[in-house]
């Protein structure tokens, strides 16, 4: 029974840290048009469309979407 209970615990976990995630990179992709004209060019010149937040984020952060993308995939 443990075994259940802590995987309910860790899909709870995992699929709200996508929901924040997600909340997070449409805050940060909606964020980049309030830039400069000069780094808001930056960013759009260094990554594709709907991936500008990724210059706006941390690595930490950046590396918890990798990561969740990958549990998802699995």
């Amino acid at each position: 029974m443990a075994q259940a209970s802590d995987r309910a615990a860790l899909t709870l976990l995992i699929s709200s840290a996508m929901a924040y995630c997600e909340r997070e990179i449409d805050a940060m992709n909606r964020s980049v048009r309030l830039l400069e004209k000069a780094d808001r060019q930056r960013l759009m010149n260094a990554y594709a469309e709907g991936e500008y937040w990724r210059g706006l984020a941390s690595d930490e952060f950046r590396q918890m979407v990798n990561a969740l993308q990958l549990l998802k995939t699995a």
